[in-house]
């Protein structure tokens, strides 16, 4: 009868190992199924907490995940399994994220890119919480007065002053005309000028025998003032 009961109970004790044993995998293989991917994860959380993911690390087992959400950065650690371990604000300095502010060479050098004439006026100071440039150029016929933002570069104000004009009757394209009448050749360049209250054009011309004559033009009778040869 002893024997028979130990019998009983070395076989409940080995169907007990066995549940045990195949428990134990199928639980393994079931964990294994349910592992997520890295895009799948990615895309769990922002569902979840409707940001956007900008980093994701796979590390022991855990998803280290970065996100922003509300102009704000977040860390979350993530088991491979779905589960939130830890949901945190990542604090830094907010100086690390910006672009380098700009020197004072590159602004000049982009707004005298940008405007015609020479800076006469270049100064910085502090507006709005942001450092800006105000800058005045200045050319014969025209101011530039400008503002810039120190940090990215941006032109954030623009105004162009026209100076007044010298009176014309005769225009550029009849001046031309004028010039070429008087020397053959091709137009190279053209420039209305003012003296002593008299407006006129200086036409210059390179002729086919590689010569150069500047013609000057009244710019309200059209008359021929003078020609002069570039030897």
């Amino acid at each position: 009868m002893r024997k028979k009961r130990w019998i009983w109970i070395l076989i409940s004790i080995f169907t007990v190992v066995i549940l045990f044993i195949g428990f134990l995998q199928w639980n393994g293989l079931n964990s294994k199924a349910a592992a997520l991917s890295k895009e799948k994860a990615t895309d769990l959380v922002e569902q979840r907490y409707k940001g956007k993911v900008t980093k994701i690390n796979k590390v022991d087992g855990q998803y280290i995940i970065e996100m922003n959400r509300n102009k704000m950065r977040y860390e979350i650690k993530l088991q491979s399994n779905g589960q939130v371990l830890s949901f945190s604000k990542i604090d830094r300095n907010e100086k690390q994220d910006q672009p380098q502010a700009k020197t004072d060479a590159e602004i000049k050098k982009l707004l005298l890119t940008e405007f015609k004439g020479e800076i006469v006026s270049f100064k910085k100071h502090s507006e709005k919480q942001r450092d800006i440039y105000d800058v005045v150029l200045q050319s014969k016929d025209r101011k530039s007065i400008v503002k810039v933002d120190a940090q990215t570069g941006e032109i954030i104000f623009r105004k162009i002053i026209e100076f007044n004009k010298p009176t014309v009757k005769v225009s550029e394209a009849e001046a031309s005309k004028i010039a070429l009448k008087q020397v053959k050749g091709k137009v190279d360049d053209i420039e209305l000028e003012e003296s002593g209250g008299t407006s006129y054009y200086l036409v210059d011309i390179d002729t086919e025998d590689d010569r150069e004559a500047t013609i000057q033009i009244h710019a309200i009778t059209g008359e021929v003032l003078s020609v002069t040869w570039d030897d």
